[in-house]
């Protein structure tokens, strides 16, 4: 029996259990109001010290904030937006890396749910119906520039999508 319960044991440090099937990988979000070099740097050190980010960048020139994201993380856009605001900064469009599970309503509406329940409204402007392809409630990975909508929530404008690896 204890030697059951130690190979359990053993089998979980050696595997563990990770829910890496539905976040943000990738943000690439523009950022208003950032008019020092200091500014900057402030925000990318907030950004930074959020659970879940691997990475982070601002560029002052650009206007730009780039984070890439571990693959356990649970941030949402939202959050990444509101800590950009309590920075003094204001967020704008951003282009995004996420992985979810797709769910389709219909023929025509078609939304991605992540694991820590952010929704995107998902929208193919290039009527080639890619989003056809892929089976309901299937993991895929889409890049795509986002729009917030107060009917709809999170546009993602769909540049790439791909079933996920994971």
């Amino acid at each position: 029996m204890k030697t059951q319960f130690l190979l359990i044991i053993i089998s979980f440090l050696l595997f563990p259990v990770t829910n890496a099937s539905a976040q943000i990988t990738e943000v690439k979000q523009t950022v208003f109001g950032m008019d020092c070099s200091p500014c900057a740097h402030g925000l990318e050190k907030r950004i930074k010290k959020m659970d879940g980010v691997k990475s982070a960048s601002v560029s002052l020139n650009d206007g730009q904030l780039t984070a890439s994201f571990t693959d356990d993380n649970t941030l949402t856009l939202k959050e990444i937006r509101s800590a950009i605001k309590n920075s003094g900064f204001d967020p704008k469009s951003a282009t995004i890396k996420v992985r979810g599970k797709l769910f389709k309503q219909d023929n025509s509406t078609f939304i991605l749910k992540t694991n820590s329940g952010e929704e995107f409204f998902l929208v193919d402007e290039g009527k080639n119906h890619k989003l056809m392809n892929f089976k309901n409630n299937e993991t895929i990975l889409v890049s795509g520039k986002t729009e917030i909508s107060e009917e709809v929530g999170i546009k993602l404008i769909l540049i790439d999508i791909n079933k996920s690896p994971k």
